[in-house]
């Protein structure tokens, strides 16, 4: 069984079955856009309207709703949220491309982010090791070593720490030479980061880490910086996909290294067609649109993330029944 698969078990309460998994995520759906109908100001205006439990094939149901945007998310975020205010744990501020325009928030509770730190908990060990060391180059930590409570460096290092090994939070890279010493310096023995960032740690001259392995995450990975760091640093390097709506995590590449791993009891995902709405089949590439299924601060409908991907078709070699997300390109936030 791998970790994955494990996780995915342990989710589910039940064997991790493609079929027990599709279940899981039927009930799921329909709970959440009962909560949302019943709570959110934002969703109650449409939801209301429809009887979630007339359709039984959750398909049709899904393209029954209208999507959600980033924009108006960013315009009026509390009428997103789908619990009182003393259950909020944490609220990120994400900053908006360009110099106009207000950041988006988004609101969080301890319990879903420690059903992240789970899945980080599970999806890390492929990638690192019990009693080593992972230097995270993500925003939410600083070269002091702290980390703001409830943000990704924190989450991951709680997630680490569950398996045995040890996380240490460095922030994004501003001075890449600075990174690289503290990296060294560190022992680690995996580098976790953006892609564009942990490249241009590689690409300095003279002494570089030794590394069993490296994650990129958190923003475009092109293939071609995968090979770079392969052949720089000589480890093995995983793919991650996350963003802040996924409450930092989404999808995680396996050892069989064939798409990432899609966090499926906690969220759907859809790929469409950008210009017409309509769902594309398996292995087409689209726009990837969010449906959160264990939400319930802050769940997000049919959101359209501006990224564009696929569904790999088929089974992962290694046996995992999650589905498969494959690169992702042309985020807009």
């Amino acid at each position: 069984m791998t970790h994955l698969t494990e996780w995915l078990s342990r989710k589910l309460s039940a064997p991790p079955t493609r079929a027990n998994l599709d279940a899981h995520i039927d009930r799921a759906l329909r709970k959440t856009l009962d909560h949302a109908a019943k709570n959110g100001r934002h969703y109650s205006k449409y939801l209301q309207n429809i009887d979630i439990y007339s359709y039984h094939n959750i398909k049709e149901l899904l393209k029954s709703l209208p999507f959600s945007y980033p924009a108006e998310l960013r315009d009026a975020p509390l009428n997103f949220l789908c619990v009182p205010p003393h259950e909020v744990l944490r609220v990120v501020t994400i900053p908006t491309s360009g110099t106009t325009g207000n950041p988006k928030r988004v609101y969080f509770s301890q319990e879903e982010l420690e059903s992240t730190a789970d899945f980080f908990n599970y999806g890390m060990r492929n990638i690192a090791r019990a009693g080593g060391r992972v230097m995270i180059f993500m925003r939410g930590g600083s070269p002091d070593g702290s980390a703001v409570p409830g943000g990704v460096c924190d989450i991951l290092t709680r997630g680490l720490a569950r398996f045995g090994a040890e996380g240490i939070a460095y922030g994004e890279v501003t001075d890449a030479d600075a990174a690289r010493r503290a990296l060294i310096a560190s022992g680690a023995d995996c580098a976790v980061g953006i892609a564009s960032q942990l490249a241009q740690i590689a690409r300095l001259p003279g002494e570089q880490p030794e590394l069993k392995s490296a994650l990129l995450s958190a923003d475009n990975i092109p293939p071609e910086t995968v090979t770079e760091l392969e052949q720089r640093w000589g480890c093995e390097v995983f793919s991650h996909f996350g963003m802040t709506e996924t409450a930092f995590g989404g999808a995680v590449d396996c050892a069989a290294h064939a798409g990432m791993h899609i966090r499926e009891p906690d969220m759907l995902f859809e790929i469409i067609d950008p210009a017409t709405g309509e769902n594309l089949p398996d292995g087409e590439r689209g726009e990837l649109v969010l449906t959160t299924l264990t939400r319930r601060v802050m769940p997000l409908v049919r959101y359209r993330t501006g990224d564009i991907s696929e569904i790999i078709p088929g089974e992962c070699p290694c046996g995992c029944a999650l589905k498969r997300l494959g690169h992702v390109d042309g985020r807009e936030t």
